[in-house]
């Protein structure tokens, strides 16, 4: 990438790729309360009027990230050098494979009758389903991640690297303190996957605002 590629790119606020991962969220976050409210009215013989509002407001909502992520994920290919192409379709891929992870966690939650489904419960899981999740952990994301790091510029990698840093501060912030405070008595039993989840949360910002801001 040169540095015309850098300068060209728009303000984090309305970049392409921050549109998709809200858009994208919001969706998979609608459907979730689709299936959630689904599940439930089906359990209990009858659907509530309050329940088939949330259902089509979440439908609405459906509707318009998927209509937006199909007007931004173009631009995110569109006028950029080969390596930042590919760049951003790695990102989308591993993103994609994200969101279909946790949408299957969250249903396999919903299979077990957990309301509401939930992919930071430390309650057991079908052993098909924790098979799958390891599988695609140790297997799938790390060729991805790998070709990730060989398609980007010494721009993107000094972002990567602070980005790394600060979740690795935020998790060594979170960890201990949530275990000192679960055995103090203040504080409920430490989540590892939360902590996981908010140093992830660091990381990503981090990257995005040394990335594009």
């Amino acid at each position: 990438m040169t540095s015309t590629d850098i300068d060209s790119d728009p303000p984090l606020w309305r970049h392409p790729l921050l549109i998709a991962l809200v858009a994208g969220t919001g969706l998979l976050f609608a459907a979730g309360i689709v299936t959630g409210v689904i599940a439930g009215s089906l359990e209990r013989g009858a659907v509530k009027p309050l329940a088939a509002a949330f259902v089509i407001g979440a439908v609405a909502v459906i509707a318009g990230c998927a209509l937006l992520l199909r007007r931004v994920l173009p631009a995110l290919y569109r006028q950029s050098s080969p390596r930042v192409t590919k760049s951003r379709r790695l990102i989308t891929a591993s993103a994609g494979i994200g969101a279909v992870l946790g949408l299957v966690l969250a249903l396999g939650g919903l299979a077990q009758g957990r309301q509401p489904p939930s992919v930071f419960s430390n309650q057991p899981m079908l052993p098909w389903i924790a098979l799958g999740a390891i599988a695609v952990w140790l297997i799938v994301v790390p060729p991805l991640t790998w070709q990730w790091h060989r398609s980007i510029d010494e721009h993107e990698a000094r972002a990567y690297r602070d980005g790394t840093l600060a979740g690795i501060y935020a998790y060594c912030a979170i960890a201990p303190t949530w275990w000192l405070g679960w055995r103090g008595g203040f504080l409920p039993e430490p989540q590892e996957m939360i902590t996981f989840s908010v140093a992830m949360l660091v990381w990503g910002l981090v990257w995005a605002v040394r990335r594009y801001g």
